[in-house]
């Protein structure tokens, strides 16, 4: 009766999360799959996949999501070469230094986004800080940073930092300095502890950070639709563009659903991942 009593009580505080999942996620997915391949021709509902096949036949389309798939593992990438041994000087390191540097690396996340891609764009930009800095300089023939693909990427890797860097530091935390100490006892170079140690036990969390940087990055808008190209796009902005500019809320779904699609792509990684470590 007790266990039965416990049961009932945990599936009760389980609902209020799973009712707000289902109303504002599962449902809504639902109701654009639906839209996204719904036509109405003379009064009737024709149910086709024409938007779809648009979507990755017409070249402004097909190239914006290859353009989306293309910043997104380079900034992924970006992201994970600085994070990374920022995540062990953290973890490793000791003094007061170390506490000075975590502090103003972790600036980034108490900046809004809106904020740090305007600073960005107007660092990068021509004209702008940097520009003017070379040129004093003397540098010539300086490349164009800002409105392009490097710079989202960019823009992309200074947002999500810190956050990715918190993440992975906190995987190594779990690690013991016991395990680390012995290692070098017997002689194991950094290198060795990094690659049969730290790696392997910290694979959970590196796996988490880039799984939610990467679906951050692909459904991202503001970054893109401030910093970015005008062809080609990220399919945030495409979406965007679709449902507001061109009045086409039906190929916006279905853009929002291909992007839906790419992100469950990333969490299917995730899933297969973790499950194999934890065979293992």
């Amino acid at each position: 009766m007790r266990s039965r009593f416990q049961g009932a009580l945990g599936l009760a505080l389980v609902l209020p999360s799973i009712a707000v999942l289902v109303l504002l996620v599962v449902w809504p997915a639902i109701l654009a799959v639906i839209r996204s391949i719904t036509f109405v021709q003379d009064g009737q509902t024709i149910w086709s996949t024409e938007r779809y096949v648009q979507i990755f036949t017409r070249p402004v389309l097909y190239n914006d999501i290859f353009f989306t798939a293309y910043v997104t593992i380079i900034s992924v990438l970006g992201v994970l070469l600085i994070a990374y041994p920022a995540a062990l000087y953290f973890r490793f390191a000791r003094g007061r230094p170390v506490n000075l540097f975590s502090t103003i690396y972790m600036l980034p996340l108490f900046v809004p986004g809106i904020i740090a891609v305007y600073a960005l764009v107007r660092f990068l930009s021509e004209r702008g800080w940097l520009w003017s800095l070379l040129t004093f300089l003397g540098v010539k023939n300086i490349p164009y940073i800002s409105y392009t693909a490097t710079g989202i990427i960019l823009a992309q890797i200074w947002t999500h930092l810190p956050f990715s860097t918190l993440i992975l530091q906190s995987g190594l935390q779990a690690v013991s300095d016991d395990m680390v100490e012995s290692a070098r006892d017997v002689g194991a170079s950094w290198f060795r502890i990094l690659w049969s140690i730290l790696l392997p036990l910290n694979l959970r969390s590196t796996v988490i950070a880039l799984t939610i940087l990467g679906i951050g990055v692909i459904g991202s808008f503001t970054i893109p639709f401030l910093s970015g190209p005008s062809a080609p796009r990220m399919l945030g902005v495409t979406t965007f563009s679709y449902l507001t500019t061109f009045f086409q809320p039906e190929m916006a779904a279905a853009l929002a659903v291909t992007l839906f699609g790419m992100s469950l792509l990333l969490s299917v990684v995730y899933i297969v991942v973790i499950s194999r470590k934890e065979r293992t």
